[in-house]
């Protein structure tokens, strides 16, 4: 062989090298891209004292009117800390509509159009929170009390 071929040799060897070298760095990273595998932790009764409660009770709890011997009074948040406290809220219930949808929390067809709803519209009300629109998260709220409801009444068996 000419030295020429053996130059050739050398550097396709070494294109080799890269080529191997990139392949097990995709592979890698292919590896580490992977989604974890989740462990479910809670009952659904857990998630939804733990969970989907609390941030609900803030989202129906923060706009109200009282009508009382001294007037109508109505609530509502004033600042942009209270309105940022409702937007988190309303993300919070929207998150933890994916922790009943996770496998082996899911119970049927019903079940998953009862969560979809409830995250959806936690999604308006966080919405309408960033847009300090007092009608809209009332509105909002009122559709994620129905959702509640409804699988409520269809899940919940009286013990």
């Amino acid at each position: 062989e000419s030295r020429g071929d053996e130059v050739r040799k050398g550097r396709d060897m070494r294109n080799v090298g890269w080529l191997a070298a990139g392949v097990v760095m995709l592979m890698g990273s292919a590896a580490c891209s992977r989604q974890p595998e989740f462990q479910l932790i809670g009952s659904i009764h857990e998630i939804m004292e733990g969970a989907v409660a609390p941030p609900a009770e803030v989202v129906w709890g923060s706009i109200s009117t009282i009508v009382d011997a001294d007037g109508i009074h109505e609530k509502q948040p004033q600042t942009d800390q209270e309105w940022e406290i409702v937007e988190h809220a309303a993300i919070a219930l929207a998150e933890s509509g994916n922790l009943l949808l996770m496998e082996g929390r899911t119970q049927d067809g019903k079940w998953v159009e009862y969560v979809q709803d409830m995250i959806r519209t936690s999604v308006m009300a966080r919405d309408a929170a960033r847009e300090k629109n007092a009608g809209q998260v009332l509105e909002a709220g009122e559709v994620i009390y129905n959702a509640c409801t409804g699988c409520h009444q269809s899940y919940i068996t009286e013990q």
